[in-house]
């Protein structure tokens, strides 16, 4: 039983250096990030193309009404 317990730690402890050796948690860290950061910019983005948008809609609502000639207000 202690020498199972043994093997067993020293299989875990081989595993925690391996992990603080090797670069894949900070790629995928990285990956994270950049995605996080990508979703951020698309979002101010889209809103800003929608309050565009918007406004540009209102505008054309209300010259909708006009006769030909005169004058947007």
């Amino acid at each position: 039983m202690v020498l199972m317990v043994g093997v067993l730690w020293d299989i875990l402890v081989g595993r925690v250096q391996e992990a603080r050796r090797s670069d894949r948690g900070a790629s995928a860290l990285e990956w994270a990030i950049i995605a996080a950061v990508s979703v951020v910019i698309a979002s101010i983005i889209g809103a800003v193309i929608y309050n565009v948008v918007q406004s540009k809609g209102s505008s054309l609502t209300k010259c909708a009404d006009q006769q030909p000639g005169q004058a947007c207000k």
